[in-house]
């Protein structure tokens, strides 16, 4: 064994794909092989120990390892085709980090010492630690074990918690092959996705209470499919999914879209809060209710997914429109705990996390500094297709709201984001 007093040990469903993969990337080498259920792979002068998920349930993990050049290494992870959680940073504590995230969902945190910083100056209170002036490449690995209590979160490049991907899947977003239903896919975010998967060759259906959109739609795309669906009527929607299991008896993917975003000044509101309504119960009760009454015809198929669609501003609201970013929130809660409800299964749950894109919103289709609706839908596709393992989609333009709390930012970000609007609507 080797002398490390502390061996991480990661499962990894093929055991021979983990050792070419990482030893690519992050330039470990094979200590030794136990046929394919077991390796150990030399870090330094340390070690991992990989063994075979064996198609359990098992943990995603985060692991930190100390190299000599952050940077070279970092460009390494990139070109072997590893996803890059986040890019090289110095930090106040004294290290430059990179976080990036492997085919098993795996988190690993590489740091390079660069600076002796005294902890209170970051706000520990720790004894003080004088660190070597350099560090041996990868002279140690820590480890942080991803457990249900913190929801799927694990130490991040700041010291804060990082989202990765701790609730199991047994399957994998595939991009071709599917019959997909996409409500609101008559315009903007919608649209997009349905216009991208029916160009790969899915059967796309599109749903929607506005005809005339629908119509479009499928004026543009010759081969696609639509329905009328008003996702606030209960019992609408009830009976729209047994029209659904007779006409489309293959659906195994349901991308809940539909959503409405209204202002609202609290200090005007009328008092029967009819647009806080209408928001909750298009954007929160729409996919819950359609998700249950789809969920027993996905499970019939060898495959499914149900990919629920919030918004960065689930995690930093606008405070202009409270109840839209409340939905958003909620949704976000209600595809953990589905997600977790499903593991095992083979019905996967994805959450797609849109920036601000230019669509109709609050008219941000013009808006300068809105992301252009056919960029954002093509990066989308781009994580779709190249890491067909995730379970939440965030492009690059909204990891600035997902990620403000864990980076320690939420304060600054909400209150920047706040203030800005405020003066806009003076």
């Amino acid at each position: 064994m080797p002398r490390s007093t502390v061996l991480p040990e990661l499962a990894y469903p093929d055991i021979s794909e983990a050792i070419t993969r990482l030893c690519d990337a992050f330039g470990f080498t094979l200590r030794i092989r136990i046929a394919d259920h077991r390796a150990q792979l030399n870090v330094g002068d340390g070690a991992v120990i990989l063994i075979a998920a064996d198609g359990e349930v098992y943990m995603r993990t985060a692991v930190m390892v100390r190299v000599e050049d952050v940077d070279r290494h970092y460009e390494r992870a990139r070109r072997s085709g590893m996803r890059i959680v986040l890019e090289p940073k110095d930090y106040p504590y004294g290290e430059r980090q990179y976080n990036v995230e492997d085919f098993a969902g795996h988190h690993w945190c590489f740091s390079q010492s660069i600076a002796d910083v005294d902890p209170r100056e970051w706000g520990g209170n720790a004894r003080r630690f004088v660190a070597p002036r350099a560090w041996p490449a990868a002279k140690s690995c820590l480890v942080s074990g991803v457990g249900e209590a913190y929801d799927g979160l694990a130490r991040g490049p700041d010291r804060k918690f990082q989202p990765i991907s701790n609730q199991e899947q047994t399957t994998n977003m595939k991009i071709t092959g599917n019959t997909i239903l996409i409500t609101g896919g008559g315009s903007g975010i919608g649209r997009g996705l349905a216009e991208a998967f029916h160009a790969l060759g899915n059967t796309v259906i599109i749903a929607g209470r506005r005809k005339h959109a629908l119509d479009a739609t499928l004026a543009a795309n010759p081969g696609m499919k639509a329905v009328t669906l008003d996702v606030e009527s209960r019992g609408g929607i009830r009976a729209f999914a047994a029209q659904m299991a007779k006409d489309y008896p293959s659906l195994n993917v349901l991308i809940n879209n539909a959503g409405i975003m209204r202002p609202e000044i609290l200090k005007n509101q009328q008092e029967d809060v009819a647009d806080a309504e209408a928001i909750v119960n298009i954007n929160l009760l729409g996919p819950i209710r359609l998700t249950a009454a789809l969920l027993p015809q996905l499970r019939k198929q060898a495959h499914s997914v149900i990919m629920n669609v919030t918004s960065g501003l689930a995690f930093v609201p606008l405070a202009l429109t409270p109840t839209y970013c409340a939905t958003k929130a909620a949704l976000r809660s209600y595809t953990q705990s589905i997600r977790y409800q499903l593991k095992g299964t083979t019905t996967e749950v994805v959450e797609l996390v849109p920036p601000y894109v230019q669509t109709d919103l609050m008219g941000g289709a013009s808006d300068p500094r809105a992301m252009p609706l056919d960029k954002y839908i093509a990066e989308v596709m781009e994580i779709l297709s190249g890491q067909p393992a995730a379970t939440e989609i965030c492009v690059e333009n909204v990891k600035r709201l997902r990620f403000a709390a864990e980076n320690g930012q939420y304060d600054a970000i909400f209150n920047g984001l706040n203030d800005a609007m405020s003066k806009a609507a003076v």
